[in-house]
């Protein structure tokens, strides 16, 4: 979510009906238990299930617009046809048409967005949760009409080609694309965000 509009967004989905935490840093979906990084605000839809608010500039730094009325292959809705339908162990699947519009960024766009949280986070745990949910991307979307190889940013491909082929120097891949990015201007600072509730 644009930096700018966290505390509103957070503020319409309350009164949306949306449930306030009550147990605040006992929540078992914050704190350093959790293997993502908490988010700045968080709602309960259950016991089970949240919607987490994140600031842009914490999570998708690199896309550079939020808007799916702006055509720049970054977003879409996640209720596009071409997303994967439901299947048992790979999520709920595409969101129905009806709806209120939800964006997303395109699948190359988030595994991009992934890779660079690989990097920033490498000295964290969360480190480990960016592989897994990558290397889950490779595994159930790679090769589909929304994630191929040749759809990400060529430097990032060398990594995400070793990463999926199993290349015991997958690491080293890492390390040369933090350089190319780094050399490109990307700024790879772990935020430590003030966490609203």
């Amino acid at each position: 979510m644009p930096d700018e509009l966290i505390l509103a967004g957070f503020e319409a989905l309350f009164t949306a009906g949306f449930l306030d935490c009550k147990q605040m840093s006992e929540c078992r979906f914050r704190g350093d238990f959790h293997p993502f990084p908490p988010p700045t605000y968080h709602l309960h839809i259950n016991q089970d299930l949240i919607i987490s608010l994140f600031k842009k500039s914490e999570l998708l730094w690199s896309l550079s617009c939020l808007d799916v009325d702006v055509p720049n292959g970054d977003i879409i809705l996640a209720s596009d046809s071409r997303l994967p339908r439901a299947k048992p162990g790979r999520g709920q699947g595409v969101f129905p048409p009806h709806l209120y519009p939800v964006r997303i960024p395109t699948a190359p766009r988030y595994a991009e967005a992934i890779i660079q949280l690989c990097i920033r986070d490498r000295s964290h745990h969360y480190h480990h949760a960016w592989i897994a949910l990558l290397t889950y991307m490779i595994e159930y979307v790679d090769g589909s009409e929304i994630l191929r190889e040749d759809y990400l940013e060529s430097q990032f491909r060398p990594f995400f080609h070793s990463l999926k082929n199993g290349d015991a120097n997958w690491k080293v891949a890492l390390d040369e694309l933090e350089e190319v990015l780094e050399s490109q201007g990307t700024k790879f600072t772990l935020v430590t965000s003030k966490q609203g509730s």
